[in-house]
């Protein structure tokens, strides 16, 4: 959600569309992860029939980040199965807990 807070670090972006998509546009070139240092690496997969798209990690993320998750518009975005594009990119942000909780034991 947007503006989430300690958000795990082993989770996935989950994006929930209320119309079908063409699934050739649903990739890492229309749904994207990054945090202060650049492109989080990760895949990105459309499951038609609930027609939600899972943009995954390569790696957990990292503790005391903020994320940001950006829906592309235009060209590079993710069209609908009539070709209609978004208006717009669409940003929003979460972050991790600041720190591990590991307690050695």
């Amino acid at each position: 959600a947007a503006n989430a807070k300690r958000v795990p670090t082993n989770s996935k972006v989950e994006i929930t569309f209320d119309e079908p998509l063409d699934r050739l546009t649903v990739n890492t070139g229309s749904i994207l992860l990054s945090d202060a240092a650049g492109p989080v690496p990760g895949t990105v997969t459309y499951d038609e029939t609930t027609r939600k798209a899972t943009l995954t990690p390569s790696a957990p993320l990292s503790f005391g980040k903020t994320y940001q998750v950006t829906l592309k518009s235009g060209n590079a975005g993710v069209t609908d199965i009539a070709g209609n594009r978004l208006p717009a990119d669409q940003t929003w942000s979460f972050s991790t807990p600041a720190g591990s909780r590991n307690t050695g034991r």
